[in-house]
This record gives C-alpha cells, sequence and structure tokens, in this order.
C-alpha cells in the first residue's frame, strides 16, 4: 500500500518507547477516528508502526514506533530500504533488460554455492526459451565471463555435439572423464532445441541438479552451473501452450530449473546492433572475475521462501512445479555478495526469481506491491498478509479457485487511491453511493446560445465587435452586421446541423458560404434555397419511391387476377366433353414457375 503525506505526518505524533492511544493520537492529529485507523494500520502493515495490545498491569497500550519507522520519521525523503538490492556488477550488465539481470544474478547466486561445494544436491539450473532474438545466449554468456569462465569454450552449441563429445569421454582404460567446460563455474548449452535426441538425454547430466556422481571407475564431480537456451518447439500464437511442449522438458525436470519465456521481453533497440558484443568484450577486458565465497553457507530459509512465493503465485499448481529448498541455496549463494546482510539476499533473490516467474504468467497482477509491502521497512521480513499467514502460524492452502486478476488489480488501485485521499473506507463508500447528476439536454434557445458562444471563438470575436461586425481574417472579409444578424446565424447553425457533421464542419459550410456571397443575410438565403433545394430533391426521390412500390402492386393484383381466372376456367373446361387438351394446356400455364413464384412472392409481401 502506497503511503501519502498524511501518513508520514503521523509518525510525529508517535514515540519509539512510549505508547500512544488512539484518542490521543485523535487529540493531536485531528480529522476522523475511522481515517485514523486506516492510517494507523496501513502504517503497522508496512513495519513502520508497532501496535501493543492491552497485556495486563504495568503495561500500557497502544501504538509505538518501530526501529525502521524512528528512522522514516527522522529522514523522511530517505524512503523504506531498499526492496530489491542488486548485486555488486559492472555497470554494463544494467544496459541489459530488468529480466536479463535477474537471470544472470541468480545464475551466479547459483554458481557460488556450486563451484565452492558448499552445496551438492537440490543445485539449480535455469531454462531459458521462447522466440528467437531475444539475447538469451548473451545471459549465459556475460554470466560465463562474471563467473571467471570462458565464452570460447563455456558455450556449447548443442546441434553441433554427438553423445560423447557433449558430456563424458572415455580414456584408452575405459576411465571416464568429463568435458573441460564442466569444470568451469557457468556452462552454457546453446541452442538445445537443434540438438538430436540423443545429445539431449545425454545432456540431462548437466541438469541433474547434483554436482557428484558414481561411475564404475569411480566419482566425477561437475562443478559447472548449467544454463540451457533454446528457441520454442512450438510457438503457435493461438494456443496457450505448456511449457513441456514448448521446451520438451517433462515437470520432474521443470523442477530443477528457473525459467523464463524470454519471448514478451523488450529488447531495446540500442542492443540489436553491435552493443551486445561491445559489452561482451568490455566486460572481457574488464577481468578477470571470480565468485565471491558464500558468508552464510547453511542459510537455507526455505520456509520463508514458500511463504513468499503463496503471496505472489496465482495458483496452488504453480507452487508445486518449484523446488523451494533450491530456491533457498540461491539466497544463501546471494550472501557472497552480501556478506553481512543475509536479509538483502533474500530480498534479491526473491525479487529476481519473481521476475523469471511473471514471464511464465505465474503470479499475480499486484505481486510488486504484495512483495514490496513485506520486503520494506528494514528488520526481519515477515508475512502479515490479511489471509492470516505468518511465520508463527501454520500456512493455510491457498483456495482452489483462482483469483480474478483484474478484480485483485482494481482493488488495489481503489485501496490506495482511497488512501492517498486519506479517506476511511466508509466515507469512500458514502460517497461513492451519493446519486450521480443527472446530464440534462440543453433547449434549443441554449443550443443555439452556444453555437454563437464557440462560432466566437472560432472567429476570435470578442466584446462589442459581436454586434458590430464580423471579421474574416483568413478570407480577408468583413461583414456588416445589423442588430439580431448574429442571432440569425447561431440560429441557422442550429439548422444546419447535418447528420455525421461536427459544429466545426457546420461553421466551415456556413464560412464558404459568407466568402462566396459577401453579405450575412444572402449567406443565410442561400442556406435556406439549399435546404428548400434538398427537401424538393427528398419529395420527389419519396414520391418516386412511392409510385415504383404501386406499380409494383397493381402488377402483383393483376398476376393474381390471372391466376384466378385461370383456375375458374380450368375448373369450367372439366364439365365440358372432349376438353382434356384445353385442360391440360390450362394447368401448364398456371403451374408455370415463374408466374407462380411472382403470385407467391406478393402475396407474402
Amino acid at each position: 500500500m502506497a503511503l501519502g503525506p498524511a501518513h508520514l505526518d503521523l509518525l510525529r505524533h508517535l514515540d519509539l518507547e512510549v505508547p500512544r492511544s488512539l484518542d490521543e493520537l485523535h487529540r493531536a492529529a485531528g480529522g476522523a477516528r475511522s481515517t485514523l485507523r486506516n492510517r494507523l494500520k496501513a502504517l503497522e502493515e508496512t513495519g513502520l508502526v508497532v501496535h501493543r495490545p492491552e497485556r495486563g498491569k504495568g503495561q500500557q497500550p497502544g501504538f509505538m514506533l518501530s526501529a525502521a519507522g524512528e528512522a522514516r520519521r527522522d529522514h523522511p525523503q530517505a524512503g523504506p530500504e531498499e526492496v530489491h538490492p542488486r548485486l555488486p556488477l559492472p555497470a554494463l550488465v544494467r544496459e541489459l533488460p530488468r529480466v536479463h539481470q535477474a537471470l544472470i544474478e541468480l545464475i551466479l547466486c547459483a554458481a557460488v554455492m556450486r563451484y565452492h561445494r558448499a552445496a551438492t544436491r537440490k543445485l539449480a539450473s535455469f531454462l531459458l526459451f521462447g522466440r528467437t532474438q531475444k539475447l538469451k545466449t548473451t545471459v549465459g554468456e556475460v554470466a560465463i565471463i562474471l563467473a571467471g569462465g570462458r565464452r570460447d569454450t563455456d558455450v556449447i552449441a548443442a546441434w553441433k555435439e554427438t553423445r560423447s563429445s557433449s558430456t563424458i569421454r572415455r580414456g584408452p582404460r575405459g576411465e571416464a572423464k568429463l568435458r573441460g567446460a564442466c569444470s568451469s563455474p557457468v556452462v552454457c548449452l546453446d541452442e538445445f532445441n537443434e540438438a538430436s535426441a540423443t545429445v539431449r538425454d545425454a545432456c540431462l547430466l548437466y541438469l541433474f541438479g547434483e554436482s557428484t556422481f558414481s561411475e564404475e571407475t569411480g566419482t566425477i564431480e561437475l562443478l559447472a552451473t548449467t544454463v540451457v537456451t533454446m528457441n520454442s518447439l512450438s510457438s503457435d500464437p493461438t494456443k496457450q501452450l505448456s511449457i513441456e511442449a514448448q521446451t520438451g522438458f517433462p515437470e520432474q525436470r521443470q523442477r530443477r530449473m528457473i525459467m523464463a519465456d524470454m519471448s514478451g521481453v523488450e529488447i531495446p533497440d540500442k542492443l540489436k546492433g553491435r552493443r551486445v558484443d561491445e559489452i561482451l568484450r568490455a566486460l572481457e577486458a574488464a577481468g578477470p572475475h571470480s565468485l565471491p565465497q558464500p558468508a552464510m553457507a547453511d542459510y537455507v530459509p526455505d520456509d520463508r521462501v514458500t511463504e513468499l512465493l503463496r503471496l505472489i503465485l496465482t495458483t496452488q499448481d504453480n507452487l508445486e512445479t518449484i523446488n523451494t529448498v533450491l530456491l533457498a541455496q540461491l539466497v544463501a549463494g546471494a550472501t557472497g555478495y552480501f556478506p553481512d546482510d543475509k536479509e538483502k539476499a533474500l530480498r534479491n533473490v526473491m525479487w529476481n526469481v519473481a521476475t523469471c516467474y511473471e514471464t511464465l504468467g505465474w503470479l499475480r497482477a499486484d505481486w510488486k506491491d504484495r512483495l514490496a509491502l513485506v520486503l520494506s521497512g528494514g528488520g526481519a521480513v515477515t508475512f502479515n498478509d490479511p489471509s492470516g499467514c505468518s511465520r508463527d502460524t501454520e500456512v493455510p492452502e491457498p483456495p482452489t479457485s483462482e483469483p480474478d486478476l483484474e478484480v485483485v488489480q482494481g482493488l488495489t488501485k481503489i485501496q490506495a487511491r482511497v488512501t492517498e485521499l486519506g479517506l476511511s473506507w466508509e466515507e469512500a463508500l458514502t460517497r461513492l453511493s451519493a446519486p450521480m447528476p443527472t446530464e440534462r439536454v440543453p433547449t434549443a434557445e441554449e443550443q443555439e446560445a452556444s453555437n454563437l458562444a464557440r462560432l466566437a471563438a472560432r472567429l476570435g470575436l470578442h466584446g462589442e465587435e459581436r454586434e458590430r461586425a464580423l471579421h474574416l481574417g483568413a478570407e480577408g472579409l468583413t461583414l456588416s452586421l445589423r442588430p439580431g444578424d448574429l442571432k440569425a446565424l447561431g440560429r441557422a447553425l442550429l439548422h444546419d446541423a447535418r447528420p455525421g457533421w461536427t459544429f466545426e464542419e457546420t461553421i466551415e459550410h456556413m464560412l464558404e458560404l459568407l466568402h462566396e456571397h459577401g453579405s450575412l443575410e444572402q449567406a443565410v438565403e442561400a442556406l435556406r434555397a439549399e435546404h428548400e433545394a434538398q427537401a424538393r430533391t427528398a419529395r420527389k426521390q419519396l414520391e418516386e419511391a412511392r409510385r415504383a412500390v404501386d406499380g409494383q402492386r397493381r402488377l402483383a393484383e393483376s398476376y393474381r387476377e390471372m391466376h384466378t381466372f385461370i383456375a375458374q376456367a380450368i375448373a369450367e373446361a372439366r364439365t365440358l366433353p372432349n376438353a382434356g387438351a384445353v385442360v391440360r394446356e390450362l394447368e401448364q400455364v398456371r403451374e408455370n414457375r415463374w408466374l407462380a413464384q411472382v403470385v407467391n412472392m406478393n402475396g407474402e409481401e
């Protein structure tokens, strides 16, 4: 929830040690009590205010400042603690889109844990898929450089590899030997969609999530954090394809990966040329780079990661696709870059992970507001969601039905606006329930006066000139006006409103008449003559249409009379002897399709 000036002004009436009751704050701050309660609740949710309930003798209940609230009160311009701290990487990396930056930082955090052997199981790999020209390979190259590797050996073109060359090679005595890139901090399997099925199966060794493997000749160790880049196997824009349909990786493999669909990522124009190569060469020239040691390798806050994911994911199904221990190990890896602040490490990883999951469509529309609310304010990260989940309570299962994201987003905007105005929900609902004034339709006289005002503004008339002369500067024409002439012009404009014409188009038509005839009187007369001519033409067309309809009716009537006459003739002929041939001829005439169709058609009309 966004905090406005009224919220921050309330901090001046609170103290770090002495609680203030609601009555005291109401007397000091003024305003409605309901508004005051809502502002205190907002401050409490953001961690700036602490509410001490009544718990017995010697403990005064009320509201107090937290440490973060005191800092915000004393330094109101400083703002809350940074919600998304970034790794201390070269400035060139910040030229890339935010999704690319998030992936690079996560890859480095994973590499810290794996390369320094701080963890050997449940290790993350990365899958970047989507349309072409989205700088997917660039993510792997930047991560390789910043981790201390080499692009020429650590980027593996999967489409060129064989089953043996991609992973394990055998020596002359049959001993297993991993490819050299497997000992690098980061390896990129590029164009994975072009690899053969045997190579794809062999490369699963990179994605297994463990760094040590038992083999018949001993133990092998894979230290490289793997980045897989590929174009989607199927990219029909008319279908909502699953991740498995686009990548070929089943759900059990997806759980071991941080995934991002790069199709919707906008690439700036400056990165579509040579700038990317310049960035890569500059990063290499600034080396050598290396990975820091994790400061707190045993800090694996998987319970807190789960709480935060429940806060921002749309469904329980998405949570089941995520290995939370794997994400928590990324937090431990981030402590290599934030050695003195594990909370910064948590904020960094969760924001980057959410940025990746946003590309998959897994997050709520307001996930940024939710994370900012929970991760800001200093101190330990707590989960204070209206659903009642917290670290000290059992986390309930989310509802099985998916929330309406448009409704959630709309309510979030309404809540932010109500808070900005300093209103309580009761006051806001009271204003919303007030009847809206109905729009009154102007009378003809009012519309005529409005036409005059708009005409004056259109022609640049001011003051008494409205009663003396009409100046048409663009046409170089000045018209003398008699009293009431301008009013007549306004009335003429009212009657000259044609279907589909705007007021400006009507004025332009009137100006053409003024310019053509040289006087207002003649222009109005020409306008009337034009209207009469149009009316005569319309009357003539209507009369012609009526005559055509009458002719059709008379023709249809004659056809019906003919049909009736033939029927009577057939009936009479049948009573006469030796009239069979006549009857057959008459029946053929009656059964004539054209005549029957005309009679039936006009009968229906």
